[in-house]
């Protein structure tokens, strides 16, 4: 891990958020056997992980924030996308199937 240091306080904070918001929603989920909050959580994790990867870069420029947080990331584009697709997914089957469908 080559760059861990750097945004070190962006990383940790937005990691911490998608952790606890998604093991909370894990064992809520898994609790109460909604199935919906459980992919909800699930997709969480995922963003959480994905968030300290790439922070959010603050303090830069708007026409410089691409660039700085592409230099901050740990893992390649490949990685980030895959993740990014598959956390997106969990939350969006997470809501329909607790909105959509009660389940």
């Amino acid at each position: 891990m080559r760059y861990v240091s750097k945004n070190i306080l962006s990383r940790v904070i937005c990691f911490a958020f998608g952790m606890s918001l998604g093991i909370y929603q894990i064992a809520q989920g898994f609790f109460t056997g909604h199935i919906g909050v459980l992919f909800f959580g699930i997709g969480m994790v995922l963003l959480g992980v994905v968030w300290f990867l790439q922070p959010f870069v603050f303090g830069t420029s708007w026409n410089l924030i691409l660039i700085a947080s592409r230099e901050a990331s740990l893992a390649p584009k490949v990685v980030r996308t895959v993740l990014v697709f598959a956390g997106l997914g969990a939350l969006w089957v997470g809501l329909i199937l607790q909105y959509g469908y009660g389940v």
